[in-house]
């Protein structure tokens, strides 16, 4: 989804350095600018009940539904794993890597998501308990956060650029 007037208070709105999308939609928010080599924070939180969300990380191609990417999924029970979008695999052929221990919070609290993006690899936090890890995926490219039917809520998002990697 791109933000457009349309979709401005009805799917998406910005309000005391919140992003709320509403529920009911489903599609996605993404940066116009690729970026490569960063960890990016971001806090989110269910506001009503438990839903699906994440974060597309270097999605590249057409906006489609589920965009060239890898998705750092935010679905409640399943935040930190990581899912290969559209045509992508991971380097055993799946188009999942679980996330660990779970260390979601409730309904209601806010969540840490650290995602660090770096050469080809891509690594997932989340309340400080590495989720996944994937090498060898496409780590450069557009930004974009995703909703899935139910409200969530966005704040402190920062994207801090990281060295080159070290051939």
């Amino acid at each position: 989804m791109k933000p457009t007037a349309s979709a401005e208070g009805k799917v998406w709105s910005a309000h005391d350095g919140v992003i709320s999308f509403a529920s009911g939609y489903t599609g996605y928010l993404r940066t116009e600018q690729s970026y490569r080599n960063f960890l990016l924070h971001v806090e989110w939180r269910w506001p009503e009940r438990a839903g699906n969300s994440g974060v597309f990380v270097g999605q590249s191609g057409r906006d489609v539904n589920w965009p060239l990417s890898v998705q750092v999924n935010l679905k409640a029970g399943a935040a930190g794993e990581l899912l290969a979008q559209d045509t992508l695999t991971f380097t055993d052929g799946s188009k999942k890597i679980s996330a660990g221990h779970p260390a979601e919070k409730t309904v209601g609290e806010w969540n840490t998501l650290e995602i660090f993006c770096k050469g080809d690899a891509v690594d997932a936090t989340v309340n400080g308990v590495k989720q996944s890890h994937a090498d060898h995926v496409p780590s450069e490219g557009q930004i974009a956060f995703q909703l899935e039917n139910t409200a969530v809520d966005f704040r402190n998002i920062y994207l801090e650029p990281l060295g080159s990697p070290k051939k």
